[in-house]
């Protein structure tokens, strides 16, 4: 084992590749932010110490099974000016309990303790006492793993210049404690419960069974073998020590007056240790696990580094990561102290930091992130989650709407390959399916399960660690139909409940607009939707559309554009073919389509049962139509576009504000190409502008659902409900 002069000496003269190490890790911490697994800039670790008010850090880096560098930085008491070094001491705070394992296990290697066997046995200046007629059965595998059920989480420590109570005397709460009694109040070995309470037990335990002061038995059982000679649990820290300690800052770099608190629950919190001396003991830990340490037996270090009542818990240490990067370690958090150990399993890789200021805990992640990103740790950083590829058929049995207590609500939506969620009236947040019932999101931190309950389908929306359940609202057949492809549509119109009727909408110059108006069966009043024919003009198709958009609680007007253009100064009707209705449309300029739309737009805004908000919804050419419409009507509330081209001239673009829906078949071409430069724009113009590509649909997608082998069909049914949540979402309608 390499001695503490050998290591200063090594230390002092590092290599230039380590120096130059050091250098990138103290220039390349990585902050958090609001986000999981995202990263702030990097920083430099004296701005950060300066913004956390953090006087004085302590870091030890492990690679390739030992001690790579161990340095100070800082100084150890603000408006001082004396250095922290490597071998200056920090309080290590809940890290004392690990180290106190070690301890434990060392005498149950030498079958001086038996783990499972009830802690009352070896107690005998106090005992767990009985709850009423009811004696709880407590081991020290129950105590060391948190699985107790012994109250009191942590201890706050004593003033200096404050008496210290017994350890018995805290475990009662009696004066001078100032913690509650430690008790058993739920089941032991049944629960997870964090109790720097129950470790105290567990220190009572040892030294009642020895009957050695507990700094002194720690000293031989373990900060001696491991040659930890700048550590000690010896609460007060004695006077021929304090010159090498750190002072404790708990806020805004204010020193604690005496210096540092006193911890006489030693085993839960008063270990005085360097990051360094900390670090020899991770090391022997992983020396153990491959049966190469004289101190442990690999029996026991891969039963200490075993899951136990949870799967982050192992005996003393916490447990992150999976198989060969299975990590170790602990925090710690004494006043105005805070400190984090962690190393690797199967690995000769860990780090520890140490700093004195409770302000300065952020510190202690980011520069481990740094040092993890420097030596490239495997599987350190949680992976950015990779998209499942979920059937068509399964994404669709999730889009619906999902209602729960409290006025929740939210409307699914299939896209390909994944889903958009939309909670209330929020923009819809896009979902990547990470298996075949559970889904993430990347705009914020969101995960959604689908799974059956007793009454349908149940939604588990999970952020922050909290969970919403909301259950999926049944609806009426007729009001889910899915918008009929052209076969259908005559149909349809002949099954519907609703009304529909024709009307004169007054147009520019006086020309009378033939305009098919359907009016939702509601009692209040009702958004507009303008329905904008395809290049064939006014066909049943498109009068079906409207049907199923009042079906949907919107009024649905579907001018015919071509309106006086025909034979007679008919429209579509008047045309003898679909070729027809084509060329009559193409000598329709834009200008005066768009002055058409307007016209038929602000009469059906005019209508008493009207409530002012509007949208559009094209098709082909009125696709194109509808997105144009948006960039000449500030006013609109949304625009829906199937498979029609986009602008091209960014002018146009600036002057879009609704939020527009883009819906297209994935084998379009021609309409798609203009997809990605309209859509980078608006991006970065901040509008909203959603996009659906739907693979192997072609153009038409709507109208026909019977082509392209089921593509076309499948493209429909995904892409109505999306056009019905958008349109509600934007014009105001929640689920209704």
């Amino acid at each position: 084992m390499m001695s503490v002069a050998l290591l200063a000496a090594v230390l002092a003269q590092a290599p230039a590749d380590v120096e130059a190490r050091i250098e990138r890790v103290v220039n390349g911490l990585l902050p958090e932010t609001a986000f999981r697994r995202r990263w702030g800039a990097p920083a430099k670790l004296r701005d950060r110490m300066a913004q956390l008010h953090t006087p004085g850090i302590s870091i030890a880096v492990v690679n390739g099974g030992r001690i790579e560098w161990a340095r100070g930085f800082g100084v150890l008491e603000a408006g001082r000016t004396d250095p922290v070094s490597e071998r200056t001491l920090f309080q290590a705070g809940s890290i004392s309990k690990p180290v106190f394992a070690l301890g434990v296990l060392r005498l149950v290697q030498e079958g001086k303790l038996d783990l499972d066997a009830d802690v009352n046995d070896t107690l005998r200046t106090w005992k767990v006492p009985a709850n009423g007629s009811w004696q709880p059965r407590v081991t020290l595998r129950q105590i060391l793993t948190h699985s107790a059920g012994f109250t009191v989480h942590g201890f706050p420590g004593y003033r200096t210049t404050e008496p210290i109570p017994s350890v018995a005397a805290v475990l009662d709460g009696l004066p001078p404690a100032n913690t509650d009694p430690v008790r058993v109040n739920i089941l032991p070995g049944t629960e997870w419960r964090y109790s720097g309470g129950g470790i105290t037990v567990g220190q009572l335990a040892v030294t009642d069974l020895l009957g050695e002061p507990f700094p002194a038995l720690m000293q031989k059982l373990v900060l001696g073998p491991l040659g930890m000679a700048d550590s000690t649990y010896e609460q007060p820290l004695p006077p021929a020590r304090a010159a090498a300690a750190a002072t404790a800052h708990p806020w805004k770099g204010d020193p604690l007056p005496g210096h540092w608190h006193v911890y006489p629950e030693m085993a839960a919190a008063g270990l005085w240790t360097t990051a360094a001396d900390l670090a020899r003991a991770g090391i022997e830990v992983q020396k153990a696990v491959r049966g190469e340490s004289a101190f442990l037996t690999k029996e026991r270090a891969v039963q200490m580094l075993s899951r136990t009542i949870q799967d982050d818990m192992g005996i003393g240490f916490f447990l992150e990561g999976k198989g060969e990067n299975q990590r170790f370690g602990h925090g710690g958090w004494d006043e105005g102290f805070v400190a984090r150990a962690t190393f690797y399993k199967e690995r000769g890789l860990g780090a520890v930091a140490m700093i004195n200021s409770n302000e300065g805990a952020p510190l202690l992640d980011e520069v481990l992130r740094a040092i993890a990103k420097e030596y490239g740790w495997p599987g350190y950083f949680d992976e950015e989650e990779k998209a499942f590829a979920a059937s068509p058929e399964t994404l669709d049995a999730y889009a619906g709407e999902y209602t729960a207590a409290g006025g929740f609500r939210a409307t699914v939506t299939r896209r390909e390959g994944g889903l958009l969620f939309a909670a209330d009236a929020q923009p819809p947040v896009e979902l990547w399916p990470s298996s075949a019932d559970r889904f993430f999101a990347r705009a914020v931190d969101a995960d959604v399960a689908f799974e059956k309950g007793d009454h349908g389908l149940k939604l588990r929306l999970q952020q922050d660690g909290r969970e919403t359940v909301a259950e999926k609202v049944a609806r009426d057949a007729a009001s889910v139909e899915q918008a009929p492809g052209e076969d259908g549509a005559k149909a349809a119109l002949d099954r519907s409940p609703r009304h529909g009727e024709w009307a004169q909408v007054p147009g520019p110059g006086g020309q009378p607009l033939r305009t098919w108006v359907v009016y939702p069966e509601r009692k209040d009043k009702a958004p507009v939707v303008v329905v904008i024919h395809e290049i064939f003009g006014l066909s049943d198709w498109i009068r079906a559309v409207a049907d199923r958009l009042a079906a949907e609680g919107f009024i649905a007007v579907a001018p015919d554009l071509v309106s006086g253009k025909g034979e007679g100064g008919g429209g579509t009707e008047a045309a003898k073919s679909r070729d027809d209705v084509v060329k009559l449309i193409r000598s329709l300029a834009p200008e005066e389509a768009d002055g058409r739309i307007d016209a038929v737009r602000a009469w059906a805004l005019s209508l008493p049962s009207a409530n002012g908000r509007s949208a559009t919804v094209g098709f082909c050419w009125g696709g194109t139509r509808s997105f144009a419409y948006a960039a000449r009507e500030p006013g609109l509330g949304a625009a829906v576009v199937y498979y029609g081209t986009s602008p091209s001239d960014p002018a146009a673009l600036a002057r879009v504000k609704a939020p527009v829906l883009g819906l297209y078949g994935g084998d379009d071409a021609r309409v798609d190409a203009t997809i990605g430069p309209a859509e980078a724009e608006l991006k970065r113009l901040g509008r909203t502008y959603e996009v659906a590509v739907y693979e192997g649909a072609g153009h038409g997608f709507l109208r026909a659902q019977d082509g392209r082998d089921g593509a076309n069909l499948r493209a429909a049914e995904a892409a109505w409900p999306r056009t019905i949540a958008f349109l509600k979402r934007h014009l105001g309608e929640g689920p209704r």
